[in-house]
């Protein structure tokens, strides 16, 4: 989706390790890794790319047309139209796609095997078609999707997308020696579907008429990751089979106009599909003034006229504005093999309610064109047409590159918009590329499944809850109510089929209230994806919005989120209601807007390579004048001195007391003399001298040459020895004071203001410095 924003990233983060171990293995070593593992890093996503490209463009499809001839099709086909939406189909097939033809009825049938698809073969898959009998008595919908997936085990390929296209106006009902309705359906549904969706084999179903069973074979598709479409009458089959085409094999595409088209340099080859609509012939004129018809005769021009349809493929077309003469309406479309193609990413289904982000690149062959100076001069845009009633558009919006709202990343080439529809049913999306020199557009058939979660209130009589609570005594008692047949309030929370089977579920209801503290409401399952809560369990009579969410791991171990509509509610007061306690989520707090996750671990990527690249520099440089001026120093082999590890032990035994003495001349340090000393001030500098002394000893060592090394260390010794002398006799004589001092104040009597006014004056003097 975004791949050049991860390989940036994995770049950063490869430049940040590599130039750290540089400052190890060498310059040299460093720059080469470095530039193999970009290299890799580079590769792997160009590759990466390329297959997207391919998967998302639609090249390279393996399809296999499953058509029904049960004896029905005389009474709903009668003219035979379905094998002309059949072979239209095939019409629009390019050399690198293959094809297979499987009849079915009472049984399936292979009538081609899986094989390339060439102009010549195009007559002869065509005949195969028409000579298919409709004789059958039954219809087994489950037999024709087993005889395919064998056809696709027998000659696979790879880097190919697998197809089924479906077509059908019956219901399952087998010839009675295969077995019953119910278990062929069970079979198909819960053995066989799982089976092609694994093997990633996508079945597009198209149902005929309104005795076929669409509701089968709409499950059928969405079940493999398909498209259901359905034809009312023959007329319709060939539109609904071009519209099968476009969403499995996703062409690029041109919308024809009354104006025309327009086809720039980089076409190889268009193939135009115009719905006629009765008209009786069509004229396509070409930018130079050359005027083709069905009846023209030229080289690299193929005219295919169906009854209701024209397919015409020209190679290397001439660039300019092309003109179609005769043309109803603006009903057809160009497919186009081009270099420069127009991708989109949109599922086949998404769920009501939920935003889904659309995403649209250009890419230029395998690779995806980002070219920020293009923003602005190519418009994207699209819009959502539904297909299952008559309808115009429901949504027209432009797509953005802008990093904002709508987009992930600025600037990056792909323009995205977020979507979010209510209504469950199908969908068609239009997506068009509009620039100065050329137009691509591409579309999709999607479907759009109801909410994951349903929210409503209801009332029933009080008590009602008590019938469904638990055993347990984990779940909060709910409240006891005064009458039985009062009536209260309750919410209910309904999950959709689609979570059967997922795990990790996670189910909420949230309630919040006018000061925006949310609460979570206790639910209890009164049925197998049916929760309620009471409006009990709210803390007090006000207004709350609530919501219900559901989350949990799908079969496939991906990620199922759903979110209700927000209910709104009111609790009234009640005469004998009971407080009930809710978990409280959060509570309102005014919060700094967070940075962007995106740009928060960019910026963090970006930090901690500089702080690499920079102390690798510096460990470079540091190591680089060591190894010049090695040669020039010469290193002392300091040993230690015996007064500093004495003081040291001294110091250590100091630190093991748990209650510390501020009084200790342990604290006699010049910085601590103010705040902490109760001694003299010429005591304190004299052991100020003392320190000062015996530091300038212990640097003196360090300085002098090898020679003098012993003499100083004996003076230094003596020195620190007669220092702790003196610094024990001094510590002696002030304890001897200050009881001398104590003794004589008891004696004298005198007050207790005057003795801390003295000894207040003593201490400003002892702590005035020097």
């Amino acid at each position: 989706m975004i791949q050049y924003y991860h390989t940036f990233c994995s770049a950063l983060v490869f430049i940040g390790v590599f130039v750290s171990i540089g400052s190890v293995i060498g310059r040299l070593k460093a720059v080469l890794f470095t530039g193999v593992m970009l290299f890799s890093v580079f590769a792997g996503a160009d590759a990466w790319g390329q297959a997207a490209a391919k998967e998302e463009s639609g090249e390279g499809i393996d399809a296999v047309l499953l058509l029904d001839s049960s004896g029905s099709m005389l009474l709903t086909d009668p003219l035979r139209l379905r094998d002309e939406g059949a072979k239209l189909f095939v019409e629009f097939l390019k050399s690198d796609d293959r094809l297979g033809v499987v009849e079915f009825s009472d049984g399936a049938k292979v009538v081609r095997p899986l094989g390339p698809i060439s102009s010549d073969d195009r007559a002869n898959v065509a005949q195969l078609i028409s000579q298919i009998k409709t004789v059958g008595k039954y219809t087994d919908l489950l037999a024709p999707l087993e005889v395919a997936e064998s056809l696709f085990a027998g000659s696979s390929r790879q880097g190919a997308r697998k197809i089924l296209i479906m077509l059908s106006d019956g219901k399952m009902e087998p010839d009675p020696k295969s077995g019953n309705a119910d278990d062929l359906t069970n079979r198909l549904l819960n053995t066989e579907i799982p089976n092609l969706k694994a093997k990633e084999i996508q079945v597009y179903t198209l149902s005929f008429s309104d005795l076929a069973d669409g509701e089968l074979l709409s499950q059928i598709a969405a079940g493999t990751g398909g498209v259901h479409r359905f034809a009312p009458s023959a007329d319709k089959i060939h539109s609904e089979f071009a519209e099968l085409f476009v969403a499995a094999k996703k062409p690029q595409m041109l919308p024809i106009s009354s104006k025309g088209f327009r086809i720039d340099a980089d076409v190889q080859e268009a193939t135009f599909y115009i719905n006629r609509q009765g008209e009786p012939g069509i004229t396509v004129i070409s930018p130079g003034g050359v005027r083709v018809t069905s009846e023209s005769k030229s080289d690299g021009i193929k005219w295919f006229k169906g009854s209701e349809f024209d397919v015409i493929t020209i190679e290397a077309p001439e660039a300019g504005q092309w003109e179609i003469v005769g043309l109803p309406k603006n009903e057809g479309f160009a497919t186009l093999l081009t270099s420069l193609k127009l991708v989109t990413t949109w599922p086949s289904a998404i769920n009501a309610g939920n935003p889904t982000r659309l995403e649209v690149r250009l890419y230029e062959a395998k690779k995806p064109i980002i070219l920020p100076q293009m923003t602005g001069v190519v418009t994207y845009a699209f819009d959502i047409t539904p297909t299952d009633k008559v309808s115009e558009p429901i949504m027209r919006a432009q797509l953005s590159d802008d990093g904002g709202d709508q987009d992930l990343v600025a600037k990056d080439g792909v323009y995205s918009a977020l979507v979010e529809i209510e209504d469950p049913g199908e969908y068609r999306l239009r997506v068009l590329a509009d620039g100065p020199t050329f137009s691509r557009y591409q579309q999709q058939p999607f479907r759009v499944k109801p909410r994951l979660v349903t929210l409503e209130s209801f009332k029933e009589r009080a008590g009602y809850l008590r019938a469904f609570a638990p055993k347990s005594a984990e779940k909060p008692p709910q409240p006891e109510p005064e009458f039985e047949d009062e009536e209260e309030e309750f919410f209910r929370l309904r999950l959709s089929s689609e979570v059967i089977g997922s795990k990790k579920q996670q189910i909420k209801l949230v309630a919040t209230g006018p000061a925006e503290d949310r609460y979570v409401l206790p639910l209890t399952r009164v049925e197998e994806l049916v929760y309620v809560a009471s409006a009990e369990a709210l803390p007090r009579d006000d207004k709350y919005e609530l919501k219900g969410s559901f989350e949990a791991e799908g079969k496939r171990r991906d990620r199922l989120f759903g979110e209700s509509k927000v209910l709104e509610f009111e609790r009234l007061p009640r005469k004998g209601r009971k407080a009930v306690e809710v978990v409280v989520v959060e509570k309102k707090q005014e919060q700094s807007v967070p940075l962007s996750p995106v740009w928060g671990m960019l910026l963090w990527l970006l930090v901690i390579s500089g702080a690499n690249v920079g102390l690798c520099l510096i460990g470079l440089s540091v190591l680089s004048k060591a190894q010049e001026n090695i040669g020039d120093v010469a290193v002392v082999d300091l040993e230690p001195i015996d007064s500093i590890m004495a003081g040291l032990m001294v110091l250590e035994k100091k630190l093991q007391v748990v209650d510390i003495d501020l009084e200790d001349p342990i604290f006699t340090a010049t910085t601590a003399v103010p705040l902490l000393s109760r001694k003299k001030a010429p005591e304190a500098k004299a052991d100020a001298e003392t320190a000062v002394a015996a530091g300038a000893a212990a640097g003196e060592v360090v300085s002098d040459d090898a020679s003098s090394e012993d003499t100083l260390q004996e003076e230094a010794k003596d020195e620190a020895q007669d220092e702790a002398v003196e610094a024990t006799e001094v510590e002696a004589e002030t304890e001897e004071a200050e009881t001398e001092e104590e003794g004589d104040a008891a004696e004298s009597g005198l007050e207790e203001d005057s003795v801390a006014e003295e000894s207040s004056d003593d201490i400003e003097e002892e702590a005035e410095p020097e």
